[in-house]
């Protein structure tokens, strides 16, 4: 009896997952796409390196996500950097 409740809760929380990611968190399937495309094409690139064959395969892992419009600027110098850092620590410590 408490083996067919645990199997039922486990299979709640299974369909709960799958609805919040649906309807709440949708986007993060294309992410999981698109990072599946990235993957491929590095392998890809790997593969043509490796055995010196003649195709030009750019990975696209270095790319922005086309899916998530609002990509972070990424610091370039030490002193953005730390400004970001002291940002970040500013607002995690905020009550």
């Amino acid at each position: 009896m408490r083996r067919r409740i645990y199997i039922a809760l486990t299979a709640a929380i299974f369909i709960a997952l799958v609805l919040l990611g649906v309807f709440v968190f949708n986007i993060s399937y294309l992410r999981l796409f698109e990072s599946g495309r990235d993957f491929g094409m590095s392998i890809a690139y790997y593969f043509v390196k490796l055995f010196d064959l003649p195709y030009n395969v750019t990975p696209t892992v270095i790319d922005y996500s086309a899916v998530i419009s609002d990509n972070p600027k990424l610091p370039y110098t030490p002193t953005e950097a730390g400004a970001s850092i002291t940002e970040y620590f500013a607002v995690f410590f905020d009550a």
